[in-house]
């Protein structure tokens, strides 16, 4: 009888740069220390927790089908690696390569529920899908506006530092038109070095387009 046998090779997803700093670092967490690709007939997406925060990414382009969690040794990093580099044993997903080309494999766990991850956001506790895109305030940013702000309320020097020697953390306060939406009011944020004002971008076309995608995807990712 001849021995059946499968061929290995290489495929690359297009997986956003930024996505492994999203993913956890804790070893006794193991499951979260990289990101869950689920792919199937109707799209891919990529997920990312650490506990705290949660990323979920639609992937561009093709993915190996099924669900499987990849290293965060493997996610891409935007100057030394483009690309999530997956092996594959036939049709089935083996492993992933790190920056040096060294297979570091997959991580053998599941990756919690995201209702499990994300804490209630209902008025009443509920955490469904609905709720939490309904009653959640909506307001767009812009990230290189946002950023800038940031980095004027904040400060990292001398009695500002954290003892624990953690970045600083702010405050966001959404003020509310009289009908209970947020509309063009600025979103203020409060640091441990200054109090500052941001405006939000909904007015514009391109922004309320992506905030409707976004919601979409809210909705499906809580439902999964």
């Amino acid at each position: 009888m001849t021995p059946t046998t499968t061929t290995t090779t290489t495929t690359t997803v297009d997986v956003p740069t930024m996505l492994h700093k999203a993913a956890g670092t804790e070893h006794s967490r193991f499951a979260l220390n990289g990101a869950m690709i689920r792919s199937t007939d109707s799209g891919a997406m990529a997920y990312a927790t650490d506990g705290r925060i949660l990323a979920t990414c639609p992937l561009i382009g093709a993915a190996p089908a099924g669900e499987y969690i990849v290293p965060v040794e493997a996610l891409p990093r935007l100057k030394t690696q483009r690309g999530l580099r997956l092996t594959m044993d036939g049709a089935e997903v083996s492993g992933a390569l790190d920056k040096g080309g060294a297979d570091v494999g997959l991580i053998d766990a599941k990756f919690p529920p995201l209702a499990d991850v994300l804490p209630a956001a209902g008025a009443d506790g509920s955490s469904t899908a609905g709720r939490v895109a309904d009653d959640a305030p909506h307001i767009t940013l812009g990230v290189d506006t946002l950023k800038r702000l940031l980095d004027a309320v904040t400060d990292t020097r001398g009695s500002k530092a954290n003892a624990d020697g953690k970045p600083p953390s702010v405050t966001l306060i959404l003020s509310a038109n009289a009908d209970g939406k947020h509309g063009r009011k600025p979103v203020i944020v409060m640091g441990n070095g200054g109090t500052g004002l941001i405006m939000p971008v909904t007015n514009e076309e391109d922004a309320v387009m992506q905030y409707a995608m976004r919601r979409a995807l809210i909705v499906a990712n809580l439902s999964a």
